[in-house]
């Protein structure tokens, strides 16, 4: 049995020795690049630095170089057979992760058992992806000829790329200023003159992460190039922007801001509101919400944002619903116009109920309940519309089944779009 156990460290042994083999060999070519970035004549070709941003992004990849994310966990644990491990799990934004944790990474499975995602560490280096574009950067200010700019130009491309999967890892793991950093150096790849070219995607997760992390000063430059660069997330960028100018005592230029948006993105919510609590008045904000109409007459969505602020904001169904109408006059086939009117005739059934429970006379309670009845016999046609053209929508299924329920007993076809409309909901799983 001693034997045994001996055989079993011995053969251990074998295999951490040739797990590290390579590693080793990277630490040694590290230490010879060192030494040829720092020679007179070696230090100044750009060859040299190329070199040295393979050797990180070598490095980088050592531990991961034989498995992809998609992979089923058996087929990795087979390729890693040779590599010891242990399991863990971890839930991390309501999903559970499996995780296969080796001396040099850690490999996150999620619930279908194919790999999400990694992190290595032990590395020959720290920050190995960093390092790298500082080598890729160095290679391109000392090649004056530009003989090497093709592989500069494709080398920085794949850093970027690896960066945001860096970025998008630690940002997944909640560590949000190595995911800025990451973001930030994939920035710097794609901007970089061997590229030129502005990834405002990336642009956009640094701008969110500078805010995240209370970094206001560089949030407010980052949201400024986005909105130039005319990247502005139907008016999310925008109404970030000028929350950002707001706290920062700013508020002219906020509004501003919020105003230009209104005119672009009106059907954008958080912009409206920040408008309202910004101090803009009902007149100011119809204004801007005309001047949009006359530009885009036949834009639904405006006059539907209208008819929103008529009943959400003013308490004033009438106009609400004259709001409503004229969008549906514009596009006969626009949902939201069709459900809105559905809601109000809907709502004011509900507030007649309300006021009948508590009504003690016979007669007025009978009449109001015909009223009640009405109005809720006036929003069936408006959510079958609105069903027909968004049959996703559940909400819509869920007030159809409540009228319908209310009138099953009156006709069969009451009772069998009763059923219908149940059975939907049902099938969906609510």
């Amino acid at each position: 049995m001693k034997k045994l156990l001996l055989m079993l460290l011995v053969f251990g042994v074998t295999q951490l020795t040739a797990q590290n083999k390579e590693k080793e060999k990277l630490v040694t070519k590290l230490a010879k690049s060192d030494t040829e970035v720092a020679d007179a004549k070696k230090g100044t070709d750009p060859k040299t630095w190329l070199n040295r941003a393979q050797l990180f992004m070598d490095i980088y990849e050592l531990p991961v170089k034989s498995v992809m994310p998609g992979m089923p966990q058996l087929q990795i644990k087979t390729i890693l057979k040779d590599e010891k491990s242990r399991t863990d799990n971890l839930e991390l934004d309501s999903v559970a992760y499996e995780i296969l944790r080796y001396p040099d990474k850690d490999l996150y499975f999620n619930p279908a058992g194919l790999l999400a995602f990694w992190e290595v560490k032990d590395l020959a280096t720290d920050d190995p992806l960093i390092k790298a574009y500082g080598a890729y950067s160095k290679a391109y200010d000392l090649d004056a000829k530009k003989s090497n700019e093709k592989k500069i130009h494709e080398g920085l491309q794949i850093l970027a790329n690896k960066l945001s999967q860096e970025a998008a890892t630690a940002y997944t793991l909640e560590k949000y200023e190595n995911a800025l950093r990451y973001f930030e150096t994939s920035l710097q790849c794609t901007g970089h003159p061997a590229i030129g070219v502005i990834d405002t995607v990336t642009l956009y997760n640094v701008a969110f992460l500078s805010t995240l992390l209370k970094d206001d000063e560089k949030a407010i430059t980052y949201f400024k190039q986005l909105i130039e660069l005319d990247y502005e997330a139907e008016g999310n960028v925008n109404a970030s922007y000028a929350a950002l100018l707001q706290a920062k005592g700013d508020s002219l230029q906020a509004n501003d801001v919020l105003a230009k948006a209104f005119l672009k993105y009106p059907k954008n919510q958080q912009i409206l509101v920040q408008l309202i609590n910004a101090g803009s008045d009902m007149t100011t904000i119809f204004g801007y919400l005309k001047q949009a109409q006359e530009n885009e007459p036949n834009n639904a969505s405006l006059y539907d944002k209208e008819g929103n602020i008529y009943d959400e904001q003013l308490n004033d169904k009438e106009k609400a619903m004259t709001c409503y109408l004229k969008a549906i006059e514009v596009n006969p086939d626009y949902f939201p116009a069709h459900y809105h009117i559905g809601v109000l005739h809907y709502n004011k059934a509900i507030s007649i109920q309300d006021a009948a429970s508590k009504e003690p006379d016979d007669a007025k309670y009978a009449v109001m309940l015909k009223e009640l009845d009405a109005e809720l016999k006036a929003a069936l046609p408006s959510f079958v519309r609105a069903y027909e053209l968004y049959p996703e929508e559940m909400s819509t299924v869920q007030f159809l089944k409540n009228i319908y329920y209310r009138f099953r007993e009156q006709s069969p076809e009451m009772q069998a779009d009763f059923e219908r409309y149940s059975k939907i909901l049902e099938e969906s799983g609510q």
